[in-house]
């Protein structure tokens, strides 16, 4: 009997089109051929603002546009947990979550204190457990989380069920990790993983540099050197792959981005 092998769920990630509005990129995806979606929609001070509150008619029409379509929202961003947040401070921005169907919210670090950022992280926990929302700390060297370790070490010392961690090549690449960490790490901190290229695989000698590097100058999957296949070997099977593949912040063919990322992945989808 030959063993079937199920295909993993993808996301476009909103950094990818950025440029896009959440009810155009939803539109966007789906007729690319993406399962789902990823939606940023706090305000952010580096890019286009997508920010949508609870109940309001921007959210109430991806909401419908979602239906439309049959895509779904893989994870919604962002919680930047900074010296003396509260973490009912997102409280509304978790409402907003629950009312896109999100089953995760990505969390960056930016205190440096790790006991505040972790008390911090758990009270985040606590707001999005009975919301059903997981929280998934991305590490990153430009934050004050910056590898794998401190990643995990912070989301266990929350002993959240609802705490996972969220692993980027490019990322894992920069902070010097290597895919046996992944592999070594505990399944049920990693629902899902992100997914781009880049020309080089060693560690980040500047931080500002990656940062910039991140945002703008990722390559799709196959353009690169990063282990992507062997990255997501290492997941759990039911991981799902959202495609992260910033070129630049204006796209004038926004369809036809997303579909070359979608087809440069596709070896990826049944690992």
């Amino acid at each position: 009997m030959t063993e079937s092998v199920t295909r993993r769920a993808v996301s476009l990630a909103h950094l990818t089109l950025i440029d896009v509005p959440p009810v155009e990129l939803v539109r966007t995806a789906a007729a690319a051929g993406y399962d789902a979606v990823g939606l940023r929609i706090t305000p952010v001070s580096n890019g286009p603002d997508h920010s949508m509150a609870a109940g309001s008619p921007a959210l109430r029409e991806t909401v419908r546009i979602l239906r439309d379509t049959g895509l779904r929202v893989l994870d919604a961003e962002v919680v930047r947990l900074r010296p003396g947040t509260d973490p009912a401070e997102y409280e509304g921005f978790l409402d907003a979550v629950a009312e896109l169907g999100a089953p995760h919210v990505i969390v960056t670090v930016e205190d440096p204190h790790p006991s505040r950022a972790a008390a911090a992280f758990a009270g985040l926990c606590r707001l999005a457990a009975p919301r059903k929302i997981t929280a998934m700390l991305e590490f990153m060297v430009f934050s004050q989380v910056r590898t794998l370790a401190e990643a995990q070490s912070l989301v266990l010392a929350t002993r959240a069920d609802n705490a996972g961690v969220l692993v980027d090549p490019l990322h894992l690449a920069r902070s010097g990790g290597t895919v046996e960490q992944v592999r070594r790490a505990r399944p049920s901190l990693l629902p899902y993983l992100q997914i781009c290229d880049a020309p080089s695989a060693g560690a980040a000698a500047d931080a500002g540099q990656a940062q910039e590097e991140a945002r703008r100058s990722r390559r799709v999957p196959g353009e690169g050197v990063l282990p992507l296949a062997e990255l997501v070997a290492a997941m759990p099977a039911e991981a799902a792959l959202s495609l992260e593949v910033p070129d630049g912040w204006h796209n004038p063919d926004p369809l036809e981005r997303a579909r070359r990322v979608l087809q440069a992945a596709q070896p990826l989808l049944a690992g």
